[in-house]
């Protein structure tokens, strides 16, 4: 998995790519078992990854629209 800046942490998009080739690896029933669960397990991370970063954009969201649309 590629970093991005100096934060460590990867893009949305970045962790949902690796997500979807760790699938693909998955699928495709190649590979041995032990390297098999090493990917299962860094899908499992790429999900809980792709899950926080989506909890932090809906924040995000929600503070703006109760920025612009304060309850009166």
């Amino acid at each position: 998995m590629s970093e991005t800046g100096g934060s460590g942490l990867l893009s949305f998009e970045e962790a949902y790519a690796a997500l979807r080739q760790a699938v693909d690896d998955l699928e495709s029933g190649a590979l041995p078992l032990d390297a098999a669960m090493a990917r299962y397990e860094e899908g499992m991370r790429l999900v809980q990854m792709c899950n926080e970063l989506l909890d932090g954009a809906e924040l995000r969201i929600q503070r703006v629209g109760q920025e612009l649309n304060p309850a009166k």
